[in-house]
C-alpha cells in the first residue's frame, strides 16, 4: 500500500469518526432491535453514475438487503441486457457490477445521518477499464423543510471518499421536493455533483492526470413517484436527466447529458 493510500484511509476514518461524534449529543433513541428486509428488481434504460455512462442501453440491476435495527447490509448488482460493444465486451445476460454495502444510521433531531462503506467488484470487465474498489461515505438529509402530509422540501448532502483506487472524493448537494396528490406522492429532485481531481481523473480522464483541481462535476434532475401494490409490494418509475458541468470533463469524456428512465419493483417485510 502507497503512502498517499494509507493517507486516503486515515482520512476516510477520520470523517467517520468525526460524524459520529458530532451527531451522538443529538441523536434520537435508535430504532427498535428487530430484524427485516427485502428486495427490490430494477429496469433502466441506461447506466449512469454519478455522470459516468457506465452502460448507454438497457439493464437490469437486482438488490437484496436486510436491515436489524440502525444497521444494513444489501448486495445490489447491475445485468447488462446487451453486448457492450463500444467497449469490446460481450456481456449481455452478465452481471457487470456487483457492490457490498454495510450502513448504519444516526436519526437526530435536525437531520438524519447515515454513515457506510462500500465495496464495488466489476466482474466481466477488463481491468483497464475498471478495477474493483471501497468506499466510505456520509449522507445528510435535513428535516428543516420536510412534511409528508404537505407539499415540502428535503435538502441533502452526502460525501463519498473512495480509499483504494480512485484515492478520491465525490459530493451531491440535493433538494427533493414533494407534492402529494390522493393516495401518491409525486417527487422531483435535483442535484449538484461535486469531484476531486483524482476522481475526475479515475473516472472521466481514463486515470491520466488531465485535471488538476476540484470541480463541480455533474447535475441531475429526476421525477418519480411510487405506486403502492398491496402485499407489501410498491412500484416507482421515474425519468431523469443528467448533464456533465464541467466543460473540461464534457471534452476529455467526449460526454454532455442523457435523457434516461426506469422502472424498480419493490418488496419489503
Amino acid at each position: 500500500m502507497s503512502n498517499r493510500q494509507r493517507m486516503w484511509r486515515r482520512i476516510g476514518i477520520a470523517l467517520v469518526v468525526f460524524s459520529l461524534s458530532s451527531t451522538a449529543a443529538f441523536s434520537e433513541a435508535p430504532r427498535r432491535m428487530r430484524l427485516g428486509g427485502g428486495a427490490d428488481l430494477s429496469v433502466v434504460s441506461q447506466y449512469i453514475w454519478r455522470g459516468y455512462i457506465y452502460n448507454d442501453d438497457f439493464a437490469l440491476q437486482p438488490d437484496a438487503y436486510l436491515t436489524y435495527g440502525n444497521f444494513l447490509a444489501s448486495v445490489w448488482g447491475s445485468l447488462d441486457m446487451t453486448d457492450r460493444k463500444e467497449i469490446g465486451i460481450d456481456s449481455q445476460g452478465d452481471f457487470s457490477e456487483i457492490d457490498y454495502v454495510i450502513q448504519y444510521a444516526i436519526p437526530t433531531r435536525l437531520v438524519n445521518v447515515t454513515l457506510g462503506y462500500s465495496f464495488y467488484s466489476y466482474p466481466n470487465t477488463l481491468d483497464e477499464l475498471r478495477e474493483d474498489t471501497q468506499e466510505v461515505y456520509a449522507k445528510g438529509k435535513f428535516k428543516l423543510f420536510h412534511d409528508p402530509s404537505k407539499a415540502s422540501v428535503e435538502p441533502g448532502l452526502e460525501m463519498f471518499l473512495d480509499v483504494d483506487e480512485a484515492e478520491g472524493w465525490y459530493g451531491r448537494a440535493s433538494a427533493t421536493y414533494s407534492q402529494p396528490q390522493s393516495s401518491m406522492v409525486w417527487k422531483l429532485r435535483g442535484s449538484v455533483g461535486f469531484c476531486s481531481e483524482d476522481f475526475a481523473n479515475y473516472y472521466f480522464g481514463g486515470r491520466q492526470p488531465l485535471f488538476d483541481s476540484t470541480s463541480f462535476c455533474d447535475l441531475e434532475v429526476r421525477l418519480f413517484t411510487t405506486f403502492d401494490l398491496g402485499m407489501n409490494f410498491a412500484v416507482t418509475p421515474f425519468i431523469a436527466v443528467n448533464y456533465l458541468l464541467d466543460s473540461e470533463i464534457r471534452d476529455a469524456y467526449n460526454e454532455d447529458g442523457e435523457f434516461f428512465g426506469g422502472l424498480t419493483v419493490s418488496w419489503a417485510f
